[in-house]
């Protein structure tokens, strides 16, 4: 360390501190800036299920049924009275990594028996949760997508690795959950559906 006369650290010592620390807070204020595609940090899960495509499609999209899949969040209700199509809005609690949070969900794409995309806006993870069924011979492939729509790459690699990590620590469960589920269900109505195989 460099001492001045006086028994303190000398100007030149404040000055490489100071050049420091600007230029850490311009290496991470350009990382922030620096925009990256947030679907390249997607979590996506498939199962393979002996059942009817539309069927279950119809059962995974059900808010109760829901909440089982994608486990983070809870207490999933319709947020207005329209039917299940591009625009409608839900309400639902948040529980991701710290506290929970109340977010709204947007459906912003929406075909039936093939997929259902839900967003949030008015959170700060921006959380988008595709949800998707495609018949596979006599099979239905299940596949769930989550992603945050941030575009910051500093986001992806610090708090947006963590929230992949929570994630996909849930979805590794919650699928077949959900699909033995169905199971139970189909096996009470007389029709019987079996699970195959993961992806």
């Amino acid at each position: 360390m460099v001492i001045g006369s006086s028994g303190r650290p000398s100007t030149s010592l404040y000055f490489y501190v100071l050049l420091f620390f600007l230029s850490s807070s311009y290496f991470i204020y350009g990382f922030y800036q620096h925009e990256v595609d947030p679907e390249e940090y997607a979590i996506s899960k498939s199962l393979r299920v002996d059942a009817n495509s539309l069927a279950f499609f119809n059962f995974v999209t059900q808010t109760h049924i829901m909440e089982k899949i994608l486990p983070w969040l809870t207490r999933i209700k319709e947020a207005d009275l329209r039917t299940l199509t591009s625009g409608k809005f839900y309400h639902a609690h948040s529980k991701i990594i710290i506290g929970t949070e109340k977010i709204h969900l947007m459906v912003v794409e929406y075909q039936v028996g093939k997929h259902l995309i839900l967003q949030s806006e008015d959170q700060f993870i921006r959380q988008r949760i595709e949800i998707r069924t495609k018949r596979y011979h006599n099979q239905t492939i299940f596949t769930i997508k989550v992603y945050s729509k941030r575009t910051s790459a500093l986001f992806h690699h610090t708090v947006g690795r963590a929230v992949q990590n929570f994630i996909i620590k849930q979805l590794e469960t919650s699928l077949i959950h959900t699909a033995e589920i169905y199971i139970a269900i189909s096996n009470e109505l007389k029709i019987p559906k079996l699970i195959t195989s993961k992806e």
